[in-house]
């Protein structure tokens, strides 16, 4: 069989930051090339980004493949705020020879000028949580840690409370951030970091 196995439809389940390929005959998932994967805003490809690798594939030989994509690539996808934030933003393309058929007939390419939709989208409802969080009194900065990508230019500073400690009982002292303190920067990522004003600190 000479024909080129060729990608027939895709779907992303953003919940678990997983693409979901199905092909046109059975084709060899260990040997997939992540790197050949671009997802984009429209069929234009007007945003994209391209993943620098997975976190883990299927590897078994069938037209259904899997891949999962690494913390990094999620967060630029999240980042740019036009890929993928439902079926209608989200559109695929492949380079030449992204993954071989079970005789090693390479994969037909969809250029990135000619993306194809996604036909399933699972959205993603987790919400971001703050993993950590750093202050510096020298530089009078807070910077802030968090679990995904989050929209910097939404923080109300108001909602933050410096403490001494970890429960507010007793002798602990407390400080809730006023207008004098504002964000560093404004975009989108999973670090925001906060400038002190003189009334906070």
């Amino acid at each position: 069989d000479a024909n080129q196995p060729f990608l027939v439809a895709f779907g992303l389940d953003m919940q678990t930051s997983t693409i979901l390929l199905t092909f046109s005959k059975a084709v060899q998932g260990s040997q997939m090339q992540p790197t050949y994967i671009t997802l984009q805003s429209d069929a234009a490809g007007t945003t994209s980004v391209t993943l620098t690798g997975a976190l883990s594939t299927t590897s078994g030989n069938s037209n259904l493949q899997n891949i999962t994509m690494l913390s990094a690539d999620r967060d630029a996808i999240d980042a740019t705020r036009v890929i993928a934030t439902n079926i209608l933003t989200s559109f695929i393309s492949i380079a030449t020879g992204f993954v071989p058929d079970v005789t090693g007939n390479p994969s037909v390419a969809i250029a990135l000028s000619n993306g194809l939709q996604a036909s399933f989208y699972l959205q993603d409802r987790l919400n971001p949580v703050l993993l950590s969080a750093n202050l510096d009194m020298s530089a009078n900065t807070l910077s802030l840690f968090f679990s995904k990508v989050v929209v910097a230019a939404t923080l109300d500073v108001h909602g933050i409370v410096i403490q001494s400690a970890a429960n507010l009982t007793g002798a602990v002292l407390a400080v809730r951030l006023t207008s004098a303190s504002h964000i560093s920067a404004s975009g989108n990522a999973t670090l925001i970091n906060v400038t002190l004003g003189m009334q906070d600190t």
